[in-house]
């Protein structure tokens, strides 16, 4: 986590936030207040509809969806890009985070509040989104992916083709077996085909999953949605210099104050992208900046051109996306993820001038399953999961150190030692009656030596054995807590803990995400599930 969002949220930061980190009902109410009287969700509603159509709409869902034409109505949104089959945990995290915090507030303020998860569709990290991870029957980390080809296309437009089959088949495969995992197999199996895009595939298996449950896909990629928000777009590209300015100068203090920037900013790039043949080309003020190959050199008034006539052409890069959310949505507060806190930090002044309330930004809620069987294979290495939250390979090394029993060098060097003291006693006795047994007390004790040795060796062999258990045990427990050395949040899929324990993976998830200002918190799924 940067350090700057480990400051903030022990609110010891150098430096201001520039944004509320909590949110109460008398401030929900206030802001509920303000936009009553804006009237600006009715299209929104519509075109959400319009969108879903063909998609299993769960009525939770479609009665928020509706709720957003009403007066007075705030959200809570989160995002992440579409990744493949939901992405990895910590995006189920975001999503239900947000859905219990817009529950929360509703109850404690009255106010109507919607959770929304914006879907980056937008994104052209291609290999990142086509990219899934998953726990096999075998406790092994394993997984598909896409090769890179230098994608610069929103990945939410390209189609999932021969991955969508690869994903269904290995997963059927290798995922463990039980009663739950044909309800959520098909639930992939309607989502994920091989005509579909990465983007209409995402919105169809979270409106399966986490309709239910009352939250509300939205694609902001649409070019109709994009066509009726002009006026922004306007607001936008009028705004570029002033904008870049204010980016500029809170970075340089966040800088001052000890911290890195996470979104590097600069006068010639103002995080706004240009669509031209399905190609996401970055802006790059003309004579502001230099370019990369793919980058689009444009003029101002180039760009108020394509605000005017053409806004669908137009998509948003991170540090300008809050602006978009806040102009199309009633956003009380924002949802994010330790690098999104990070970079939004950057944006506090940019709200104001074109007219957008600022939310709150609440991090997320970060979470380690526990497994049973995980918890047992705990007990046999005498220690807890928070050790692997540390070096791996040190905390190896300390379990081996641990469990090795390092006797067996100095006792057999002893018992080497007692037998030369016993050849030496029986050659100084081979004199008078016993004359010419030294060749014999010679043979003998090279056999003894060589006994010892071969007896030494399958002590050692014995305790290779142990040391061989001792470390499939830590890369089993590994994969499960720490997979490819991170956390398990950013690595493994939901999938695998949907097949193991059904719906109720997303209840006991639910009720834990209320304890998200927290900071990380380890759920032993063996109580929860009791």
């Amino acid at each position: 986590m940067p350090p700057l969002v480990v400051d903030m949220l022990d609110g010891n930061a150098g430096i201001e936030p520039g944004f509320s980190l909590t949110v109460d009902a008398a401030t929900w109410r206030e802001r509920s207040a303000k936009e009553a009287s804006l009237g600006r969700t009715s299209k929104l509603t519509e075109h959400i509809l319009s969108r879903a159509k063909g998609l299993d709409l769960h009525e939770s869902a479609r009665r928020n969806i509706e709720a957003l034409s009403e007066p007075g109505t705030l959200t809570v949104v989160t995002g992440q890009q579409v990744g493949l089959a939901g992405g990895p945990l910590l995006t189920l995290y975001k999503a239900l985070t947000t859905i219990y915090l817009a529950r929360s507030l509703q109850k404690e303020s009255g106010v109507r509040t919607v959770p929304v998860f914006w879907m980056a569709t937008s994104d052209h990290n291609l290999p990142e989104a086509a990219q899934l991870r998953w726990i096999d029957k075998n406790n092994k980390l394993s997984g598909i992916s896409r090769p890179s080809d230098d994608n610069r296309s929103p990945v939410g437009n390209i189609m999932l083709g021969d991955q969508a089959t690869e994903l269904i088949e290995k997963l059927e495969i290798e995922l463990p077996d039980s009663e739950f995992k044909p309800e959520f197999m098909e639930m992939l199996r309607a989502s994920y085909r091989p005509d579909e895009t990465f983007g209409r595939a995402f919105h169809h298996l979270g409106n399966l999953i986490l309709g239910p449950l009352g939250m509300v896909m939205l694609d902001p990629e649409d070019p109709d949605l994009k066509k009726s928000c002009q006026p922004f777009w306007e607001r936008a590209v009028g705004d570029i210099e002033g904008r870049m300015d204010r980016l500029l100068q809170r970075s340089t203090e966040i800088q001052s104050a000890g911290y890195e920037v996470q979104a590097p900013v600069s006068s010639g790039r103002p995080a706004l992208f240009v669509l031209e043949s399905g190609i996401r080309r970055k802006v790059v003020l003309e004579g502001r900046a230099k370019r990369a190959q793919s980058d689009l050199i444009i003029s101002v008034s180039d760009l108020m051109e394509i605000a005017k006539n053409e806004p669908e052409r137009f998509s948003v890069g991170v540090t300008l996306r809050p602006l978009y959310q806040g102009y199309l949505l009633p956003v009380g507060a924002y949802v994010a993820g330790p690098h999104e806190v990070a970079y939004w930090a950057q944006l506090s002044d940019v709200f104001e001038p074109l007219q957008i309330p600022k939310p709150a930004l609440i991090h997320r809620a970060t979470m380690t399953l526990l497994e049973k069987k995980t918890k047992r294979r705990l007990s046999k290495l005498n220690i807890l999961p928070e050790a692997f939250f540390s070096n791996l390979n040190e905390l190896t090394d300390t379990i081996l150190i641990e469990h090795s029993d390092n006797r067996n060098a100095e006792l057999f060097l002893e018992l080497r030692r007692q037998a030369g003291t016993c050849s030496e006693k029986l050659f100084e006795r081979a004199s008078g009656p016993y004359a010419g047994l030294d060749t014999i007390i010679d043979n003998a004790f090279k056999k003894i030596n060589y006994q010892l040795d071969k007896l030494e060796n399958t002590f050692n062999q014995r305790l290779r054995q142990q040391h061989s258990q001792i470390m499939d045990t830590v890369e089993v427990v590994s994969h499960h807590l720490r997979p490819a050395g991170q956390l398990q949040e950013r690595v493994i899929n939901p999938f695998y803990y949907y097949s193991r324990y059904g719906s109720r993976i997303l209840e006991i998830l639910l009720k834990k995400v209320r304890h998200y200002s927290e900071g990380h918190i380890i759920i032993d799924l063996e109580e929860e599930l009791e």
